[in-house]
């Protein structure tokens, strides 16, 4: 899966960090959307929700860890995904997120996927 982005987040909403990536602010079609548990409980270790969840539209397919990789180029990122969560996400084993020159919040994209998905993320700017 490929497409370019022209809108990013990052953040934290109450207990959940959150870093993503959309084809348009509005009337999102493609997107990717990393979301990870600030303070996993025993229940979510227990359910494997402490680890990262990826999101992936325009199907809004979604799994719960299963990520090799994930890389921020200076105008594209690339996340890498093992086989039973690129089922799950309705993609191939590779995604690329292009960047339109005029996107902004890269930064704040890199800080965050740095907290969500520690040794599996790299800054390569």
């Amino acid at each position: 899966m490929e497409f370019i982005a022209k809108f990013a987040y990052a953040g934290v909403d109450g207990e959940v960090m959150m870093a993503g990536l959309a084809d348009e602010e509005f009337d999102t079609r493609d997107y990717v959307l990393f979301r990870r548990s600030c303070h996993p409980g025993a229940a979510d270790v227990a359910l494997g929700h402490d680890r990262i969840h990826t999101e992936i539209g325009p199907n809004e397919g979604s799994a719960y860890g299963g990520i090799k990789s994930i890389e921020l180029f200076s105008d594209y990122l690339k996340v890498e995904v093992e086989l039973n969560a690129a089922r799950s996400l309705g993609t191939g084993p590779e995604l690329l997120v292009r960047f339109d020159p005029n996107l902004e919040s890269i930064a704040q994209v890199a800080g965050m996927l740095e907290r969500i998905a520690g040794d599996l993320f790299a800054d390569r700017r």
